[in-house]
């Protein structure tokens, strides 16, 4: 089913959060592999497994691909305010997990009707 690999060739200016709506559901899970590989790259996969794990336990039923973001991001702060990251290993990984999701449309700027596909606005930027 995959039709690209997850590496620096992935396709990110065909596959992004600003064409979410003329995406495929495959295409779709594609995408958020894509921007969790390299958030990976960047922070490390220890710490991007244990953010990705953690996380999912405070999404809620039907999350979409912001509401993911959002929650990695919580998770690596809950991490720092328990002492399991020091205040530079957080700024780090924050700074990753930034540029990682920026790559594919869904930096600072971007915003979704929830997990609806219609109304996806794509930014580029990071904090």
């Amino acid at each position: 089913m995959r039709r690209f690999p997850y590496d620096e060739h992935f396709p990110a200016d065909q596959i992004n959060f600003a064409a979410l709506s003329s995406l495929s559901t495959y295409d779709i899970g594609s995408l958020w592999c894509a921007a969790l590989l390299e958030m990976n790259r960047r922070i490390g996969a220890n710490l991007g497994l244990q953010l990705v794990v953690e996380s999912m336990k405070g999404l809620s039923a039907n999350p979409s691909l912001l509401d993911g973001r959002d929650e990695l991001l919580l998770t690596l702060n809950d991490l720092r305010a328990d002492g399991t990251l020091s205040v530079a290993e957080h700024a780090s990984a924050k700074k990753g997990i930034w540029a990682s999701f920026a790559a594919f449309g869904m930096g600072i700027g971007a915003s979704s009707q929830g997990p609806s596909l219609i109304g996806a606005v794509a930014d580029n930027s990071v904090p």
